[in-house]
């Protein structure tokens, strides 16, 4: 079940009872079926947050949550930007006919600093423009392929950026960073993950998951 954030109220109601009862009616039919089936959720915004804005049942929000699988968002992992980005250029260039072979460095940067609200469909959608944009004989975009409405966020994000050799992989210098800058919040916060949580902007669930695979403990 996809964005079942968005199921109505009354809806969730009766998904509730089916989960309780292992049971439905169809409509119009006053006979009972017995079901077994497992139930597979998905939300966008986290359900925690919609049952404290008393926009999601409590009760099926706990019914639902038996095995949660956090999965961050594009922002969370930089380090798939590139590999993502690359398999999209193939497709789009085969689909399009066109010799596209790859991104120079600058645009792959680009590509890695700014934030993708929408993950990976915004991203994959950002691609396919690209790629339409591109001459059919090129085979490497380079920054003159960015649409024109993106060239102020493209100069601001890399204004005064050097290209230095790494000391170290980036996973692992984003990482460091994330690791450090989380302890920092929590310290500021009495290690109360709630507060870090809405301080950082990111949902308690999110903050738990970070904290686990950063091994993130309270001192």
């Amino acid at each position: 079940m996809d964005e079942i954030s968005n199921l109505p109220f009354d809806m969730q109601s009766k998904l509730l009872r089916v989960l309780q009862e292992n049971e439905i009616r169809v409509i119009g039919s006053n006979q009972t079926i017995k079901v077994d089936v497992r139930i597979i959720a998905a939300s966008s915004p986290p359900l925690r947050d919609l049952v404290d804005q008393k926009k999601f049942r409590e009760d099926l929000y706990y019914r639902l949550h038996v095995y949660p699988i956090q999965v961050p968002t594009l922002n969370e992992r930089k380090e798939d930007i590139s590999l993502l980005a690359n398999h999209f250029l193939n497709r789009f260039a085969k689909e399009q006919n066109k010799k596209i072979e790859s991104f120079n460095l600058p645009v792959i940067k680009y590509l890695q600093s700014r934030y993708w609200e929408g993950n990976i469909r915004e991203l994959e959608n950002f691609i396919e423009r690209i790629v339409t944009l591109t001459p059919e004989k090129k085979k490497t975009i380079d920054t003159k392929n960015i649409p024109k409405e993106y060239m102020n966020e493209y100069k601001k994000l890399t204004a005064g950026e050097p290209l230095r050799p790494l000391t170290k992989p980036l996973k692992k210098s984003i990482e460091e960073y994330e690791k450090e800058l989380i302890t920092k919040v929590l310290a500021d916060n009495g290690w109360n993950q709630s507060k870090a949580a809405r301080s950082l902007k990111i949902s308690e669930r999110a903050m738990r998951y970070r904290m686990e695979k950063l091994g993130i403990r309270k001192p």
